[in-house]
């Protein structure tokens, strides 16, 4: 993590991003920066000559040979996300009263959950990005920096399609030293700004900037979860909302092409985990952008395996998380004619009211069913196992019983 920050910092300085009070101070925080870096070197050099350093996996991909003399400010994707805690169950396993019911690690029984996110406010990504999720029925988050927004109809159009629009601060500063009152302003005003302009409030995740976070414990006082950028697959429940981990993606990274994009979904689905991908611009030049046509492909990858991955915001996938792991299910009844399920939890329903995907066996000789929550028709299809039916369906959570009917 230690070339992270110098990274951060030279993208913003070569591309001449104006990040209004902060860009000021660029010169002078670059050269902090580097200082640190070499101060880390020095140290580094007196550590125990027995240790020895990780190797870099170059990876079958000839692309990324290029740049294989270039530090990779981001590790390759670890299929398994926390190794130490192998011992330690994994979450994602609410407590179903009836074990006739299985609640989905993710939604619609899919292997990861996939989000990819946007820092900066940059123009392309509202007029490349946002439509080429568009065109595969995908979401994606953009983490926004309110004061560079002039027309916020385009991102309020973007959110009627399902996208997110949160916050990246106001100012973009690095949070490393900010004293309580200015950490609160960044988090309190980017929110309050935001959800004014878009005309709602959910505005309720944060990107830090540069990565670093504050240590006033501020964040989790007005938002639900925050992306970091450790470079690793999330476990199925993450250790810490407050720090969610990110693949930084684009240009100056390992992440630039799309095997390698692909190489990491692959690595979520492998360890049921959650990959969070971290871009800036597309289609234009400078750290961490990519091009139109990597992201196609990459999208068109996931499209074609849909069964394998769940794509959708930042947001949707915290919401599914903490609903799935405060859930509680029971078989209301049971007959010939009927089933009636029952899914509640003790979250706020303002703010947690994504639906959860369950399963249940079904009679044999129903070849069609229907789901009603309450009056409102359910998403759900019909799969055979080992000569069994099972309806799968979605349900929210405090929304009233699910009926299932033939």
């Amino acid at each position: 993590m230690r070339y992270l920050k110098l990274l951060l910092i030279i993208s913003f300085y070569l591309t001449g991003v104006n990040l209004i009070s902060c860009s000021d101070d660029k010169d002078f925080f670059l050269e902090n920066v580097i200082n640190e870096q070499q101060d880390e070197d020095e140290g580094d050099a007196d550590e125990d000559s027995g240790d020895q350093d990780e190797t870099d996996d170059n990876g079958d991909d000839s692309e990324d040979d290029q740049d294989t003399d270039d530090p990779d400010p981001d590790p390759d994707p670890d299929p398994d996300p926390d190794p130490d805690d192998d011992d330690e169950p994994d979450s994602g396993e609410p407590p179903v009263v009836d074990e006739s019911i299985t609640v989905a690690t993710w939604k619609n029984f899919a292997d990861a959950a996939i989000s990819h996110t946007w820092d900066d406010s940059y123009d392309q990504q509202i007029e490349i990005a946002v439509p080429l999720f568009d065109a595969f029925n995908m979401n994606t988050t953009l983490y926004m920096l309110p004061n560079k927004i002039d027309n916020w109809q385009p991102y309020k159009d973007a959110y009627r399609n399902g996208h997110e629009i949160a916050s990246h601060t106001m100012s973009h500063p690095s949070f490393e030293g900010l004293d309580r009152a200015r950490v609160e302003s960044e988090l309190k005003n980017s929110q309050a700004i935001i959800s004014q302009n878009m005309e709602y409030s959910e505005c309720l995740t944060l990107a830090y900037p540069f990565c670093d976070t504050e240590n006033h414990n501020l964040t989790e006082e007005y938002y639900i979860a925050a992306r970091g950028c450790q470079g690793r697959v999330e476990k199925a429940t993450p250790d810490n909302f407050m720090e969610i981990a990110s693949f930084l993606c684009g240009e100056g990274t390992a992440n630039s092409t799309t095997s390698r994009l692909n190489s990491i979904a692959q690595s979520a689905q492998e360890a049921n985990g959650w990959a969070v991908y971290l871009f800036h611009m597309i289609g234009g030049t400078g750290g961490f952008n990519i091009t139109p046509n990597t992201l196609e492909q990459h999208l068109q990858f996931l499209d074609n395996n849909r069964e394998r991955y769940w794509v959708d915001s930042f947001l949707n996938v915290v919401k599914y998380i903490k609903e799935r792991d405060n859930m509680t299910v029971y078989l209301v009844r049971e007959n010939a004619s009927e089933i009636v399920v029952s899914c509640t939890d003790n979250l706020d329903d303002s703010i947690y009211n994504f639906p959860v995907t369950l399963k249940k066996e079904i009679p044999t000789n129903w070849n069609t069913a229907s789901v009603l929550q309450g009056s409102n028709a359910a998403e759900s299809y019909i799969v055979e196992e080992s000569g069994k039916k099972y309806i799968i369906f979605n349900a929210v959570p405090d929304q009233g019983e699910v009926t299932i009917a033939p």
